[in-house]
């Protein structure tokens, strides 16, 4: 006979390409979720630069409440060493007292924050819609049992007998069966170039 049961079997063993899918998808989704959550990715990034962002927050609030007038200070200060500079010619040593620094560094920070709050929802954003496909798939995949015919170099008329004899017949393998007068759906796909027929076998199982 040129045209053969392969087999009663669940969507996934005959879509062979989405079944291979899923195998690949699973060490992606764990590779993600290192890079998201892990603790040298996004979100331990994310919470390192949020204490950072929250100390530099916490400490020009303090200098707020501790100096009124900052511009005063600073400028008395300057003319303090000044003098101290004049009467014992000695070098001013450096003032690290900048509020603006301060304030540049908490803008600086949070901007990172944002920059990485927006990275972890953009990723989060691809990744749920995928993982809900792909259990969907899955699901879908592990469907069955499905009748799986193939036929190669016979006629379309040939290949149309032979179809028709063994429906007439009844399709049986192992305890699986559909008997002749059960209603059915399927689809039969065919072409007449060796070649298509190759291709087909990347993403179905045709042998």
């Amino acid at each position: 006979m040129t045209v053969n049961i392969l087999g009663a079997l669940p969507i996934g063993g005959i879509n062979i390409a989405a079944a291979a899918s899923l195998g690949i998808v699973a060490p992606l989704f764990a590779q993600l979720d290192l890079a998201l959550f892990g603790a040298f990715g996004l979100g331990g990034l994310q919470a390192d630069i949020s204490a950072q962002f929250n100390a530099a927050v916490q400490a020009q609030i303090s200098v707020s409440l501790t100096i009124q007038n900052p511009a005063l200070l600073l400028s008395g200060l300057a003319n303090l060493m000044a003098n101290i500079q004049l009467a014992l010619n000695l070098p001013v040593p450096s003032i690290a007292l900048d509020i603006g620094a301060n304030i540049s560094l908490a803008l600086a920070l949070g901007i990172k924050l944002g920059g990485i709050s927006a990275l972890i929802e953009a990723a989060l954003a691809v990744k749920l819609p995928a993982v809900a496909f792909f259990a969907a798939l899955a699901a879908a995949l592990s469907a069955g049992p499905v009748f799986l015919l193939n036929f190669d170099n016979v006629t379309l008329a040939g290949a149309g007998g032979e179809i028709a004899s063994q429906f007439s017949a009844g399709l049986v393998d192992g305890g699986n069966f559909i008997t002749a007068a059960e209603a059915v759906q399927g689809i039969i796909l065919l072409t007449k170039s060796p070649s298509v027929f190759a291709s087909l076998g990347l993403v179905l199982k045709i042998v």
